[in-house]
Protein backbone atom coordinates (compact mmCIF):
# COMPACT_ATOMS: atom_id res chain seq x y z
CA UNK A 1 0.00 0.00 0.00
CA UNK A 2 1.36 3.82 -0.76
CA UNK A 3 -0.01 6.48 0.77
CA UNK A 4 0.79 10.53 -0.61
CA UNK A 5 1.26 12.55 3.07
CA UNK A 6 2.67 15.93 3.47
CA UNK A 7 4.45 18.37 1.19
CA UNK A 8 6.58 21.16 2.65
CA UNK A 9 8.38 21.83 -0.45
CA UNK A 10 9.95 25.24 1.41
CA UNK A 11 13.37 26.81 0.77
CA UNK A 12 15.69 23.96 -0.40
CA UNK A 13 14.65 21.05 0.87
CA UNK A 14 17.23 17.84 0.76
CA UNK A 15 15.28 14.73 -0.61
CA UNK A 16 15.79 11.39 1.14
CA UNK A 17 14.60 7.66 0.03
CA UNK A 18 15.26 4.65 2.51
CA UNK A 19 14.19 1.35 2.78
CA UNK A 20 13.31 -0.84 5.93
CA UNK A 21 13.02 -4.31 5.19
CA UNK A 22 12.57 -6.83 7.97
CA UNK A 23 12.57 -9.52 4.75
CA UNK A 24 13.76 -9.65 1.28
CA UNK A 25 15.14 -12.00 -1.41
CA UNK A 26 18.67 -11.29 -2.39
CA UNK A 27 17.39 -10.91 -5.85
CA UNK A 28 15.30 -7.95 -5.34
CA UNK A 29 18.60 -6.27 -3.18
CA UNK A 30 20.81 -7.03 -6.31
CA UNK A 31 17.77 -4.71 -8.47
CA UNK A 32 17.78 -2.03 -5.93
CA UNK A 33 21.63 -1.75 -5.49
CA UNK A 34 21.81 -1.88 -9.11
CA UNK A 35 18.94 0.84 -9.26
CA UNK A 36 21.16 3.38 -7.23
CA UNK A 37 20.28 2.02 -3.59
CA UNK A 38 23.46 1.45 -0.86
CA UNK A 39 23.12 -0.99 2.09
CA UNK A 40 23.02 1.49 4.95
CA UNK A 41 25.53 -0.10 7.77
CA UNK A 42 23.92 0.22 11.34
CA UNK A 43 24.07 -1.57 14.43
CA UNK A 44 23.23 -2.03 18.11
CA UNK A 45 19.60 -1.27 17.43
CA UNK A 46 17.76 -0.70 20.52
CA UNK A 47 13.66 -0.94 21.03
CA UNK A 48 13.20 -1.67 17.55
CA UNK A 49 13.53 -4.60 14.81
CA UNK A 50 16.71 -5.51 13.31
CA UNK A 51 16.39 -5.03 9.51
CA UNK A 52 17.50 -7.98 7.21
CA UNK A 53 18.54 -5.05 4.83
CA UNK A 54 18.25 -1.16 4.95
CA UNK A 55 19.51 0.99 2.01
CA UNK A 56 19.47 4.74 0.92
CA UNK A 57 18.95 6.79 -2.52
CA UNK A 58 22.51 8.52 -2.35
CA UNK A 59 21.18 11.89 -3.88
CA UNK A 60 17.97 11.33 -4.45
CA UNK A 61 15.43 13.66 -6.55
CA UNK A 62 11.57 12.63 -6.96
CA UNK A 63 11.62 10.23 -10.22
CA UNK A 64 8.90 8.79 -11.07
CA UNK A 65 10.12 6.26 -13.30
CA UNK A 66 12.77 5.22 -10.74
CA UNK A 67 10.19 5.17 -7.86
CA UNK A 68 7.95 2.90 -9.81
CA UNK A 69 10.54 0.26 -10.50
CA UNK A 70 11.60 0.41 -6.90
CA UNK A 71 7.62 -0.39 -5.95
CA UNK A 72 7.52 -3.14 -8.51
CA UNK A 73 10.62 -5.05 -7.19
CA UNK A 74 8.86 -4.85 -4.13
CA UNK A 75 5.57 -5.68 -4.97
CA UNK A 76 6.81 -8.96 -7.00
CA UNK A 77 8.88 -10.01 -4.05
CA UNK A 78 6.81 -12.84 -2.42
CA UNK A 79 8.83 -12.55 1.06
CA UNK A 80 9.34 -8.81 1.31
CA UNK A 81 8.20 -7.11 4.61
CA UNK A 82 9.08 -3.39 5.36
CA UNK A 83 8.23 0.05 3.71
CA UNK A 84 9.95 2.55 1.04
CA UNK A 85 9.87 5.92 2.43
CA UNK A 86 10.27 9.19 0.67
CA UNK A 87 11.00 12.09 2.76
CA UNK A 88 12.50 16.17 2.72
CA UNK A 89 14.05 18.11 5.25
CA UNK A 90 13.90 21.64 5.14
CA UNK A 91 17.03 23.83 6.37
CA UNK A 92 14.85 25.61 9.48
CA UNK A 93 14.35 21.90 10.79
CA UNK A 94 18.10 20.79 10.36
CA UNK A 95 20.16 21.49 13.61
CA UNK A 96 24.06 21.56 13.76
CA UNK A 97 25.18 21.06 17.71
CA UNK A 98 28.34 21.66 18.88
CA UNK A 99 29.20 21.11 22.93
CA UNK A 100 30.31 23.57 24.86
CA UNK A 101 34.59 24.03 25.19
CA UNK A 102 34.84 23.98 28.48
CA UNK A 103 33.00 21.08 30.49
CA UNK A 104 32.52 22.76 33.98
CA UNK A 105 29.69 24.51 31.80
CA UNK A 106 27.68 21.30 31.69
CA UNK A 107 24.31 21.29 33.81
CA UNK A 108 23.79 18.56 36.08
CA UNK A 109 22.39 14.83 35.11
CA UNK A 110 19.00 16.12 37.07
CA UNK A 111 18.91 19.65 35.13
CA UNK A 112 19.35 17.75 32.10
CA UNK A 113 16.42 15.30 32.94
CA UNK A 114 14.42 17.44 33.79
CA UNK A 115 14.64 19.34 30.48
CA UNK A 116 14.71 16.04 28.42
CA UNK A 117 11.48 15.17 30.57
CA UNK A 118 9.75 18.48 29.35
CA UNK A 119 10.69 18.18 25.88
CA UNK A 120 9.72 14.17 25.01
CA UNK A 121 6.05 13.49 24.40
CA UNK A 122 3.79 12.00 26.97
CA UNK A 123 2.80 9.47 24.55
CA UNK A 124 4.89 6.11 23.92
CA UNK A 125 5.75 4.74 20.86
CA UNK A 126 3.21 1.72 20.04
CA UNK A 127 3.79 -1.35 17.09
CA UNK A 128 2.70 0.99 14.04
CA UNK A 129 -0.64 -0.32 13.25
CA UNK A 130 -2.39 -1.35 10.23
CA UNK A 131 -3.69 1.39 7.89
CA UNK A 132 -1.37 3.89 9.86
CA UNK A 133 1.35 5.65 8.24
CA UNK A 134 4.14 8.08 9.90
CA UNK A 135 3.87 11.84 8.92
CA UNK A 136 7.62 12.59 10.78
CA UNK A 137 10.41 11.56 12.79
CA UNK A 138 13.10 13.53 14.67
CA UNK A 139 16.54 11.97 14.81
CA UNK A 140 18.44 13.13 17.58
CA UNK A 141 22.57 12.16 15.97
CA UNK A 142 25.23 12.18 19.26
CA UNK A 143 28.64 11.60 17.88
CA UNK A 144 29.39 9.01 20.33
CA UNK A 145 33.43 9.90 20.51
CA UNK A 146 32.89 13.98 20.86
CA UNK A 147 30.07 14.29 23.52
CA UNK A 148 30.38 14.37 27.19
CA UNK A 149 29.62 10.92 29.15
CA UNK A 150 27.30 12.69 31.34
CA UNK A 151 25.06 13.83 28.40
CA UNK A 152 25.44 9.97 26.71
CA UNK A 153 24.24 8.59 30.29
CA UNK A 154 20.89 10.75 30.00
CA UNK A 155 20.25 10.31 27.16
CA UNK A 156 20.34 6.98 26.89
CA UNK A 157 17.80 6.81 30.08
CA UNK A 158 14.79 7.33 28.34
CA UNK A 159 14.63 4.38 26.23
CA UNK A 160 14.45 6.08 22.67
CA UNK A 161 14.54 3.80 19.46
CA UNK A 162 17.97 4.30 18.51
CA UNK A 163 20.82 2.51 16.28
CA UNK A 164 24.72 2.85 15.87
CA UNK A 165 26.26 4.34 12.55
CA UNK A 166 30.15 4.28 12.11
CA UNK A 167 31.38 7.24 10.74
CA UNK A 168 33.00 5.81 7.62
CA UNK A 169 34.61 9.31 6.72
CA UNK A 170 37.37 8.99 9.09
CA UNK A 171 40.04 6.65 10.56
CA UNK A 172 38.64 3.81 12.38
CA UNK A 173 39.09 4.38 16.21
CA UNK A 174 37.48 3.64 19.31
CA UNK A 175 33.99 5.07 19.94
CA UNK A 176 33.93 6.70 16.31
CA UNK A 177 30.20 5.97 15.35
CA UNK A 178 27.17 8.21 15.71
CA UNK A 179 24.46 7.01 17.65
CA UNK A 180 20.76 7.96 16.04
CA UNK A 181 17.94 8.31 18.72
CA UNK A 182 14.52 7.89 16.19
CA UNK A 183 10.75 9.36 17.18
CA UNK A 184 8.39 8.72 14.93
CA UNK A 185 4.99 10.69 14.85
CA UNK A 186 1.20 9.81 12.96
CA UNK A 187 1.15 14.01 13.53
CA UNK A 188 3.40 16.64 11.97
CA UNK A 189 1.90 19.46 14.51
CA UNK A 190 3.03 16.97 17.45
CA UNK A 191 6.15 16.44 16.15
CA UNK A 192 6.94 20.07 15.15
CA UNK A 193 6.33 20.95 18.63
CA UNK A 194 8.87 18.29 20.03
CA UNK A 195 11.60 18.93 17.63
CA UNK A 196 11.25 22.98 18.87
CA UNK A 197 11.03 21.76 22.14
CA UNK A 198 13.97 19.84 21.80
CA UNK A 199 15.83 22.51 20.01
CA UNK A 200 15.74 24.30 22.84
CA UNK A 201 16.58 21.93 25.30
CA UNK A 202 19.99 20.56 24.02
CA UNK A 203 21.32 24.03 23.42
CA UNK A 204 24.69 24.50 24.07
CA UNK A 205 23.93 27.58 26.25
CA UNK A 206 21.89 25.08 28.64
CA UNK A 207 25.52 22.98 28.87
CA UNK A 208 24.74 19.86 27.14
CA UNK A 209 27.76 18.64 26.23
CA UNK A 210 26.38 16.85 22.69
CA UNK A 211 28.24 17.12 19.28
CA UNK A 212 25.76 15.99 16.41
CA UNK A 213 22.84 17.09 15.15
CA UNK A 214 18.75 17.15 15.31
CA UNK A 215 16.52 17.12 12.28
CA UNK A 216 12.82 16.76 11.59
CA UNK A 217 12.54 14.83 8.06
CA UNK A 218 8.71 15.01 6.76
CA UNK A 219 7.38 11.90 4.69
CA UNK A 220 6.17 12.62 1.60
CA UNK A 221 5.46 9.07 0.51
CA UNK A 222 5.05 5.65 1.92
CA UNK A 223 5.00 1.91 0.80
CA UNK A 224 4.01 -0.52 3.08
CA UNK A 225 3.97 -4.01 1.90
CA UNK A 226 2.17 -6.28 3.68
CA UNK A 227 -0.61 -3.75 4.93
CA UNK A 228 0.73 -4.74 8.50
CA UNK A 229 4.48 -4.48 7.51
CA UNK A 230 7.05 -3.99 10.04
CA UNK A 231 7.77 -0.07 10.33
CA UNK A 232 9.65 1.35 13.38
CA UNK A 233 7.63 1.98 16.23
CA UNK A 234 5.20 5.16 16.10
CA UNK A 235 3.50 7.24 18.59
CA UNK A 236 0.19 7.71 17.65
CA UNK A 237 -2.13 10.57 17.16
CA UNK A 238 -5.02 9.79 19.04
Amino acid sequence: METTLNSMYTGNPKYDLHLSAYDISLSSIKKLEELGFVRDHFANNRYCDTTAYHGSFPGWQPNETIYSKIKEILSEDKVFNGGLEEEITVPSNRIEIIPVADIRDEASSEIMSQFISIALPEKKNVTCPDGRYKACDIHLNVHWKYSYDRSKEVIDSFGLVSFDKPDVSKLSTENNFSRIYTMTFESLSEGLVVFNAMKKVISPERGFGIQGKLKLEITTRIFRKPHTGIMLPIILKD
